[in-house]
C-alpha cells in the first residue's frame, strides 16, 4: 500500500532488492497445472475466507468444475463481495493483476483468465515465479508422499530446503 511518507519510495525500492526466505511454504513439489480459472484464483488461504463467507454447499458449488463458470459465478460473486477486503484477498488481487492483468474478479475476468492459465508443474515456470518474487530459499511446511521419499523418487520443487 502506497504511503505519503517522504522516504517511502526509497525504502520500497531498496526492499524490492532484498532476497526473501519463505519460512512457510506448502508447495512440496512443482504444480499445480490449473484447468479451471476459479480454482486457480480461489486457492491457498483465501479459499478459507470464501468458505467462511459461504455455506458448505455454496463453497462446494464454487469449486465444482463439473459446473460452468456462469453457473458458479453468482455464488462466487456474493462470496467475493464479502471477502474482497480481507488480507488473503489482497494476495488474490495481486495475483489477478500481476499474472492475469485483471483489476477485479468478475465473470468476464474469469473467462479471460481461463485462456491463459499457467502450468506450474513445469519446473522452469515454477522457478521463474520464485525468481520474480526474489525468493532465495523456501522452507517447506509440508511432507511429501512417504513412499516417494523413502524410495528416492521424490523430487522437491526448485529452491525448496528440506
Amino acid at each position: 500500500m502506497r504511503s505519503c511518507a517522504p522516504h517511502f519510495d526509497t525504502l520500497r525500492a531498496y526492499l524490492e532488492t532484498v532476497p526473501l526466505v519463505d519460512c512457510h511454504d506448502h508447495s512440496v513439489a512443482c504444480g499445480p497445472k490449473h484447468t479451471d480459472p476459479i480454482q486457480a484464483i480461489i486457492t491457498g488461504y483465501f479459499a478459507s475466507d470464501i468458505h467462511s463467507a459461504s455455506s458448505d454447499a455454496e463453497a462446494a458449488l464454487i469449486q465444482d468444475v463439473g459446473r460452468s463458470l456462469e453457473e458458479r459465478w453468482p455464488v462466487l460473486e456474493r462470496a467475493w463481495k464479502r471477502t474482497c477486503h480481507t488480507g488473503y484477498a489482497q494476495v488474490t488481487r495481486r495475483v489477478l493483476k500481476h499474472f492475469y492483468g485483471e483489476d477485479d474478479l468478475t465473470l468476464d475476468a474469469l473467462r479471460r483468465i481461463e485462456k491463459k492459465l499457467p502450468d506450474y508443474s513445469d519446473p522452469v515456470l515454477f522457478e521463474k515465479v520464485l525468481e520474480e518474487a526474489n525468493i532465495a530459499v523456501r522452507i517447506e511446511d509440508a511432507w511429501p508422499d512417504p513412499a516417494s521419499a523413502l524410495d528416492g523418487t521424490f523430487k522437491p520443487s526448485p529452491g525448496a530446503d528440506w
